[in-house]
């Protein structure tokens, strides 16, 4: 894997990884608590950021299959760019079209076998991704655009980072 991707990576595996140790404080009954009917749970949030990651694998999957991409240039930098500032500032940020709510389908060791299962799937593809393809568009994000690998892997690092702070939230009303 290409180091600053591998860097990326390892990032986003802590970020994962110190959002699993808050919820894992907490009883099962208590993960799936939600504060209102208009919240969601700690488990429904994991379930949240698991199954878009699943999405995004799959994403770039279907474009490396097709080949022939294109070069990332300046908008895709400033795009992925506002994204991870968005992501970072703004206390709630309204869900891009075609993301559903999470359900409670799952108990939170489901969810997090899942999650692990589809880290080790975006590892593999990350380890035998072409270097050819760094500053290629990979990636097409809902609201921004096209991104890179290194962007949408950061993308999904500042997701979760989004996410923990909700789950922070969550476990100190409990």
């Amino acid at each position: 894997m290409d180091r600053k991707l591998e860097n990326t990576f390892r990032k986003l595996e802590e970020a994962r990884m110190r959002m699993l140790d808050v919820v894992e404080r907490h009883s099962e009954e208590r993960r799936t608590r939600k504060p209102s009917a208009a919240e969601w749970s700690m488990v429904q949030v994991l379930t949240h950021l698991m199954t878009t990651e699943q999405s995004i694998l799959s994403y770039l999957r279907h474009k490396a299959t097709k080949g022939d991409l294109k070069r990332a240039g300046f908008r895709s930098l400033v795009s992925a760019l506002a994204v991870s500032l968005a992501l970072r500032y703004r206390k709630k940020i309204k869900r891009p079209p075609g993301v559903a709510d999470p359900t409670d389908a799952l108990t939170y060791q489901q969810v997090k076998q899942h999650w692990e299962e589809g880290r080790a799937q975006l590892s593999q593809f990350l380890d035998a991704f072409p270097n050819e393809w760094m500053d290629k568009e990979i990636f097409r994000h809902p609201l921004a655009g096209m991104m890179n690998i290194h962007q949408a892997v950061n993308f999904m690092r500042e997701h979760v980072q989004h996410h923990r702070a909700q789950i922070q939230r969550l476990a100190a009303a409990g």
